[in-house]
């Protein structure tokens, strides 16, 4: 829609030059008239004549050219918003990133260990285990490692950190579809939304973790951080360090909640 949007405002501008020139050309043609108007044709002096004929002859080739110039100047900047518009659509149909990634219910691991009931406070020794703890004054996320081993699982604190408690299933934590998909960054959003990620996955919940949703990234290798959306939930998208991606490239993302989906923005 973007492109769409620049390439109709390009043409309109180059439509409103074209019919500048051609009023300043009909303008010029009307005061040549009008300052002919109201006087009494003399003699014809046939040396004048030949001059006038001669002046008339280069204002015509000139007129001539001038607009020759002007038509050409027109298909120049045609021909430049075709190429600039023929290069954005071309660079957005190859893009390396999905139009959109459609997420699946539940986490790839929920169950394979059995989770603490949903709000279940984590006595102070399980609190001491909860790592990747997302700062803020109020509410924060974190990924609780039970017992310090491989098993993790979401958790949620409404107060600080001072308490934590159960928020979801377990989170994977090993080799699947041959990539890493253990939590390594959490991207809180507000005290019901999280986003939870690594180099291949992407968790998400909206309503305090009664519910996740898991994007299994198959592609590439991705470095995933967030990004701020007006009234909705965002993240940016690059490659990793080793990805085999472009190095300057990048993608951004806007959560559609209806659709379970990321929709790629940019």
């Amino acid at each position: 829609m973007k492109v769409a949007s620049a390439l109709h405002s390009q043409c309109k501008v180059a439509f409103l030059l074209s019919r500048a020139g051609d009023l300043v050309g009909a303008e010029r043609h009307t005061e040549s008239q009008s300052n002919s108007w109201g006087k009494t044709p003399k003699p014809a002096d046939p040396i004048e004549q030949s001059q006038s004929a001669t002046v008339t002859s280069r204002r015509e080739k000139s007129g001539h050219e001038e607009a020759f110039m002007r038509r050409t100047h027109y298909v120049a900047c045609a021909t430049l918003v075709l190429a600039v518009f023929s290069s954005t659509v071309a660079g957005a149909t190859s893009s390396p990133y999905p139009a959109t990634l459609t997420m699946q219910r539940g986490l790839s691991q929920s169950s394979t260990n059995p989770a603490l009931p949903w709000g279940t406070t984590l006595t102070a020794a399980q609190a001491r285990q909860v790592t990747l703890k997302s700062s803020g004054p109020t509410f924060r996320w974190g990924v609780w490692k039970k017992n310090g081993g491989p098993e993790t699982f979401p958790v949620r604190s409404t107060d600080g950190g001072a308490h934590w408690t159960a928020a979801g299933p377990q989170l994977a934590t090993d080799w699947a579809g041959g990539s890493l998909f253990y939590v390594s960054k959490v991207i809180p959003e507000s005290s019901t939304s999280v986003v939870m990620v690594s180099n291949s996955i992407i968790d998400v919940t909206t309503d305090r973790g009664h519910q996740w949703y898991q994007y299994l990234n198959t592609a590439d290798n991705w470095s995933i951080t967030g990004h701020a959306v007006s009234g909705g939930i965002g993240l940016r998208i690059g490659p990793a360090s080793y990805a085999l991606l472009p190095k300057a490239s990048y993608a951004l993302y806007v959560l559609d909640i209806a659709r379970h989906q990321w929709r790629r923005t940019k």
